[in-house]
């Protein structure tokens, strides 16, 4: 059964809508006491099996799932902004760990991670939507309103189109590269018109005529995406100073020690701007001074 019509039904099962929403709630806390020392148990692992994974993935989806059910209850996401939010954070921190040192990487990483909240907030913005205006139009008791559910699937009708949702075309790097655009609406915009599709293509599975109408539309969005990104690239005549940068970097990425005491030079600050538009770096020339430290060499030895 359709997520929103599962809800929606087992809500209003035996006429008692006070008490049926009073035992979700009940189930959502006893649900949440056990998620947090789930989280902290799987932080403190210094490596996740693939079953540690799969466990994870099934929990995420419970905890969206229960997050959505008290959304549909208060007819507000006041709960999702307030801690639900920080939770699924944590969530995604553990399914897109970072696994290296290198600041390129990391960076490429981070924009991942911000791509798969965005697309789990778009499930909010969706489906609370989607409620209200069913809402407004007519009674939540008319058999118009039961059937009109019925037909409205989401990502959380299965842990499988959940997951599928969350990383289909995540790895292509376009939420990195409409990132570096210097146009901000024309960010937001295709930002929109990503998470957009993705819902859409969720519902759908590979082979589908649905589904390849959508991915041809995906790769025609990408191909404009690379287009834009080729041309606009962050910090490219913008403004943007090498502390600038750093405090962006900072916020989302952990710089060695060595790296914030050393001296911010041109060399350095565009390394930086390039691993934040996902720009490979130059090869550089070597020369003398490369190999040799200045304020190390007696240039009066005999």
């Amino acid at each position: 059964m359709m997520f929103i019509s599962e809800i929606m039904q087992s809500l209003r099962q035996n006429n008692d809508l006070v008490e049926n929403c009073s035992q979700k709630l009940r189930e959502r806390e006893d649900f949440l006491r056990c998620v947090q020392p789930q989280l902290c148990c799987w932080q403190a692992q210094p490596e996740l099996s693939s079953e540690d994974i799969r466990s994870i993935n099934n929990t995420f989806y419970e905890y969206i799932r229960s997050e959505m059910i008290l959304l549909l209850i208060l007819c507000n996401n006041a709960s999702w902004r307030n801690s639900g939010a920080d939770i699924a954070e944590e969530f995604i921190r553990l399914l897109l760990p970072l696994k290296t040192e290198d600041v390129a990487k990391r960076i490429e990483v981070e924009f991942m991670r911000q791509e798969m909240f965005s697309r789990v907030s778009y499930i909010f913005n969706q489906i609370n939507d989607i409620v209200m205006d069913c809402l407004e139009e007519c009674e939540p008791e008319c058999e118009e309103n039961v059937a009109f559910f019925a037909g409205i699937s989401c990502p959380l009708d299965s842990a499988k189109i959940f997951m599928q949702y969350l990383n289909n075309h995540i790895s292509d790097g376009n939420w990195q590269k409409i990132a570096g655009s210097k146009n901000h609406k024309m960010s937001l915009s295709r930002q929109k018109d990503l998470l957009e599709l993705e819902y859409c293509q969720c519902q759908y599975t590979p082979g589908d005529p649905d589904y390849v109408r959508l991915e041809n539309q995906y790769q025609i969005m990408s191909a404009r995406i690379e287009s834009d990104y080729k041309e606009r690239t962050l910090g490219c005549n913008a403004g943007v100073t090498p502390w600038t940068l750093r405090n962006i970097l900072k916020r989302y990425v952990s710089i060695p020690h060595r790296e914030e005491i050393s001296r911010w030079t041109w060399q350095k600050y565009s390394e930086l701007k390039g691993a934040v538009n996902g720009t490979p770096p130059p090869d550089r020339l070597k020369t003398y001074w490369s190999g040799h430290d200045i304020f190390k060499i007696d240039f009066f030895r005999d």
